[in-house]
């Protein structure tokens, strides 16, 4: 849109050259070597029309006109190609909300439970104590995952937000006005 607008002014730019600027020049000067014949004061003024005889802004036309026209047609591509991502990116925002919940109420609670079992099997002396170290490991890994998945949420739903071309705004509205 902005880009449009500088291509538009930049045309009517080029067309105003089409009449020539007149330049006012008024210049005073004063001289103290009289003997060669120069005048001790003088006063000038000039008056000048430049002609555009030869470039009258038609290749600044023309280049503002195809920037113009090479604007709008990015711009249509791009809205074409935000309204192809954006039902995939909804999809993909679902499942990645799925796995979220799932991770965060089943998995994460089983696997700290675990852990908790194991260190309390390990305090009795009825487990070694590698078993608690893999589990603290292996529950590590589990919240980096976790970690993971809130990254790849924020990141789908920033590119959701640039696909739709607005401000932040809600998933669930977004999901209600591509997908009824």
């Amino acid at each position: 849109m902005a880009t449009e607008a500088a291509a538009q002014a930049t045309g009517e730019l080029a067309q105003a050259r089409v009449w020539p600027d007149p330049a006012v020049r008024v210049g005073f000067s004063y001289d103290t070597f009289l003997v060669s014949g120069s005048q001790g004061k003088s006063l000038s003024v000039g008056l000048s029309f430049p002609l555009p005889v030869f470039e009258r802004g038609r290749s600044d036309r023309a280049e503002a006109s195809a920037s113009r026209w090479a604007a709008r047609r990015s711009r249509d591509l791009a809205t074409a190609q935000a309204n192809l991502e954006m039902p995939l990116l909804l999809r993909q925002m679902d499942e990645l909300r799925a796995r979220r919940v799932r991770t965060r109420g089943t998995t994460l609670p089983m696997a700290q439970g675990i852990v908790e079992r194991i260190a309390k099997a390990v305090t009795a002396g009825g487990a070694p104590l590698q078993d608690l170290l893999q589990a603290r490991r292996t529950l590590g890994e589990l919240l980096a995952d976790a970690a993971d998945l809130e990254l790849a949420s924020f990141e789908t739903s920033l590119a959701l937000l640039r696909a739709a071309g607005t401000s932040p705004v809600a998933i669930d509205d977004l999901r209600q006005r591509v997908m009824p």
